[in-house]
């Protein structure tokens, strides 16, 4: 009974968390919410934040979304698309750790507008 209470504990404490993350536009690259007719090409990227104690510490991560789409090559953006990822990794470290660290991924796709030193 003591050992299903403490994999009880440990699931938990995997899946719970209080972690935060903002996704934002510094306003670097023009990123909009249509696709025009120049758009060529569709690019992803995966980024994993890390989390400490719970998902206490940090209390919020902050994602500049045009810094990703610059990092990209694109010099504009549009049709974002953020979706967390289930990694099955990141739920073994949370579990492993009892919580005390916890990262999380994320995907984000964009179709964009390639530099001009990049075409």
């Amino acid at each position: 009974m003591k050992i299903c209470i403490f994999i009880f504990i440990l699931i938990v404490t995997a899946f719970s968390g209080c972690t935060t993350t903002h996704f934002k536009n510094s306003g670097t690259l023009p990123i909009l919410t249509g696709v025009g007719p120049s758009f060529e090409g569709r690019s992803e990227v995966e980024i994993q934040k890390d989390f400490f104690l719970w998902g206490f510490l940090p209390e919020t991560h902050t994602i500049w979304v045009d810094h990703v789409v610059a990092k990209m090559g694109f010099e504009s953006g549009a049709n974002i698309e953020i979706e967390e990822q289930s990694r099955w990794k990141n739920t073994i470290f949370s579990i492993l750790s009892l919580g005390m660290y916890l990262p999380k991924s994320y995907k984000i796709s964009v179709q964009g507008l390639k530099a001009k030193n990049e075409k």
